[in-house]
């Protein structure tokens, strides 16, 4: 059973529990017995991709696990998952990298666009200039 916490519009995301402590308060995260797991400072938090939690903040996106376990800050302009590499595109100012299913950093924030191209390789842009990454190696290696 929740602890006697008073929680509002209670919803099940993932493995954690989405609420507000009261009607004026934010969005936060809490475990199975109504323990805090975040802040209470979200104004949305959706289920995202391959179980992840992505929460909005003042018109910025992070990451949790679905266990509520932080993965990215909520600091990035948008984040979009690649199924087919498993990994994240985090974009901030217009600039594009990447980071893994852990919050990693791969690939700083620098790209204009970045592709899956292939099954282990990327295609960065950086303004006139392509690059290949492979995301195995990590190698990057400049496009003919």
């Amino acid at each position: 059973t929740l602890k006697q916490l008073k929680i509002n519009f209670l919803n099940s995301v993932g493995n954690v529990l989405s609420g507000k402590l009261n009607k004026e308060s934010k969005l936060g995260l809490f475990d199975r017995l109504g323990d805090a797991i975040s802040t209470q400072d979200y104004d949305e938090i959706q289920e995202f991709k391959n179980g992840f939690l992505k929460v909005t903040k003042e018109s910025k996106f992070g990451l949790f696990s679905e266990e509520g376990q932080k993965i990215v800050e909520t600091i990035y302009d948008e984040i979009v998952y690649l199924s087919e590499v498993k990994l994240f595109i985090l974009e901030n100012n217009g600039k594009k990298g990447i980071c893994d299913l852990r919050g990693n950093i791969i690939i700083p924030l620098e790209y204009n666009a970045i592709y899956v191209y292939g099954k282990d390789k990327l295609l960065l842009k950086l303004d006139s200039r392509m690059l290949y990454y492979n995301f195995i190696t990590k190698k990057s290696f400049k496009l003919k």
